[in-house]
């Protein structure tokens, strides 16, 4: 009997170190991040989870060489950034306005001397 590799066992799973709100990304959250560095090898940056989260509307488009960019809001008030390297893909899903699940870690953005919170997507989950 042949077996075969399905294209979805091509795609190394994401750990995730812990399940968030997206209310609980603060400052203070971030600061607390910072004092586990250095990360690196033996001391990974740590990925989360936030479920249920859907896209601020008219946030979420495409920049660079097919990277999403979009802002998250998991209830309706406090939002958060994101960006999604080579995720490009996913937008026409993500407009269809279903909540999806993002797992991510979380960096500080600076963009013409402004700081802002920022999460950087892993990878992107719908519940079927």
């Amino acid at each position: 009997m042949a077996s075969r590799i399905l294209p979805e066992q091509m795609i190394p799973p994401v750990e995730i170190d812990g399940v968030l709100k997206l209310k609980d990304i603060t400052p203070g959250f971030f600061n607390l991040l910072r004092q586990m560095e250095p990360f690196g090898p033996g001391n990974s940056n740590p990925v989360f989870e936030s479920q249920n989260v859907y896209i601020v509307p008219h946030s979420a488009r495409i920049v660079g060489n097919s990277h999403l960019k979009l802002v998250l809001t998991q209830d309706g008030h406090h939002t958060v950034d994101a960006i999604g390297f080579g995720l490009g893909e996913y937008l026409d899903r993500i407009m269809q306005g279903s909540p999806f699940s993002v797992c991510y870690t979380v960096e500080m953005n600076e963009f013409r001397g402004a700081k802002k919170l920022q999460l950087r997507l892993k990878d992107i989950r719908w519940e079927e």
